[in-house]
């Protein structure tokens, strides 16, 4: 198998200069090797070790094969790789049904391409031929899944290195503390959020309800909301963020999820007010964001995420929950320097939507 990369290495440098079908091929051939060696794995401990060798070796030099690409055929190979999902392949590519662990395989794949790839406008990077899959493919049944798919996603979004940053769920008392990179929103950028707007929360809120979610999938699910906010979050785009905020609050309020999952919820979202509240720079609204933030500091710490994130924590520590509500209608109602903004007061009622 080792000599089949290594054939496959070489050709693939000779063939990067031709027409994009040579090097389709490649990358066709390396996923069904890829396929061939999960559908036969070992039940032997040592061997199922060197064929996870194999596999990683496999997704390595597909990733090296990526990088010497331009960028818009890494696009075309990311399309490439989520086509051989049956969910989305129109067409018989040899991959049939595949279990949990060969579409983990493919996604761990999507993400090394992805690393390769450097984002300039998001409407170049997500072309709706990729996003649309890609935000349907962030609900499959299996957390880790779920997870690889936000990463993925923080790869191709974040162009600042922020990802880093936000990959744990705190709250500072001034946002400088992060040390984030911040720039200006491209206006291309704003205007790609508000035609997608809808795709993006309703994959976001869809994740947030999963049961099978675990730490890491909140932590990830926070990264991406901030990564948005702070990549494409024009003025309307913000506004709409805190909407999505409330919306993904109701969900804890409205579901009969876990217990720790609806302190994780309400925590995630006290994170995310705060730090889009400071983006937005509106003194009325982070202070009342601080306010409540205080207050469930003094009664309720497992609505923050200091205890609703202590991966130590058990369901006996959650003593009854006395939910403070993040009621931003009042803050902004009171607020001056939304009087030359044209939206509606109920905008800003928090009533979850179907979306």
């Amino acid at each position: 198998m080792h000599i089949v990369l290594h054939c496959s290495c070489k050709f693939v440098f000779n063939t990067l200069c031709f027409a994009g079908p040579s090097v389709l091929d490649v990358f066709n051939s390396l996923l069904k090797h890829l396929r061939i060696s999960v559908d036969n794995k070992s039940s032997e401990e040592n061997q199922r070790n060197k064929e996870k060798k194999f596999e990683e070796a496999v997704i390595n030099t597909i990733g090296e094969f990526a990088n010497n690409l331009p960028d818009y055929q890494k696009i075309e190979i990311m399309m490439f790789i989520m086509a051989k999902f049956p969910q989305f392949g129109n067409e018989d590519l040899g991959f049939g049904t595949m279990d949990t662990q060969l579409q983990t395989m493919l996604l761990k794949t999507l993400l090394k391409v992805s690393t390769k790839y450097k984002t300039v406008t998001m409407a170049n990077t997500f072309p709706p031929e990729f996003l649309q899959p890609l935000l349907r493919i962030s609900l499959l049944e299996d957390p880790i899944m779920r997870l690889i798919v936000q990463e993925i996603l923080h790869t191709l979004i974040d162009r600042h290195d922020n990802t880093n940053k936000l990959l744990r769920i705190v709250i500072p008392k001034d946002i400088s503390q992060l040390r984030l990179m911040l720039e200006k929103v491209q206006r291309q950028d704003s205007m790609f959020m508000k035609k997608n707007n809808v795709q993006f929360y309703w994959s976001i809120l869809e994740n947030v309800m999963m049961e099978s979610n675990k730490v890491d999938n909140f932590e990830a699910l926070y990264c991406t909301m901030c990564l948005i906010s702070i990549e494409m979050g024009g003025d309307d785009i913000l506004l709409e963020l805190l909407r999505l905020g409330l919306d993904v609050q109701q969900i804890a309020l409205d579901n009969h999820l876990p217990l720790t999952h609806q302190c994780a919820i309400h925590g995630l979202v006290a994170a995310f007010l705060n730090l889009v509240s400071q983006l937005m720079s509106l003194p009325p609204l982070c202070q009342y964001v601080s306010e409540v933030i205080e207050t469930r500091r003094r009664e309720a710490k497992y609505l923050l995420p200091d205890f609703a994130f202590n991966r130590t924590n058990r369901p006996t520590r959650y003593s009854s929950i006395k939910i403070i509500l993040l009621n931003i209608a009042l803050t902004f109602n009171s607020c001056e320097d939304l009087s030359d903004l044209e939206h509606d007061e109920e905008y800003f009622d928090p009533v979850f939507k179907d979306y």
